[in-house]
């Protein structure tokens, strides 16, 4: 039997907490040898020495789903209009948001980021401390 979570794109992964210990091992071991850590769409971000680039393949910047949820961890809860406001702040595309809005309305955006929850269309926070 295998045992995990399925994440946003229905693969297995492994569950939250091994995923955590691993990637809190790498970050002290990152911090140790004076390298620095980011664990992108794991979102560990207290692990964070250093934030993810947010460059996609071909050298253009792109906000993060790090930019949402730190966004949300000021605000409490979002809409999708929030959302995209802010993405368009940070330079957003139209394929990005039409992509960005079909993942929200899938629901699969934020799949596995521990406090956060979506009802009635809305992302929010379960507890203050996301990261």
């Amino acid at each position: 039997m295998i045992h995990g979570e399925i994440d946003a794109t229905n693969y297995v992964i492994p569950p939250y907490s091994y995923r955590r210990r691993i990637m809190s091992f790498l970050a002290k071991m990152n911090t140790k040898h004076n390298v620095t850590f980011g664990t992108c769409k794991e979102g560990f971000f207290d692990l964070h020495s250093y934030r993810c680039s947010g460059l996609d393949p071909n050298a253009s910047y792109l906000p993060t789903i790090e930019h949402i949820l730190l966004y949300l961890k000021t605000r409490k809860r979002i809409t999708l209009a929030d959302a995209v406001d802010l993405l368009r702040k940070l330079g957003a595309d139209k394929k990005y948001l039409n992509r960005f809005i079909r993942g929200w309305y899938e629901k699969k955006l934020f799949i596995g980021f521990p406090n956060v929850s979506f009802y009635d269309n809305i992302l929010a926070l379960r507890q203050n401390n996301l990261y």
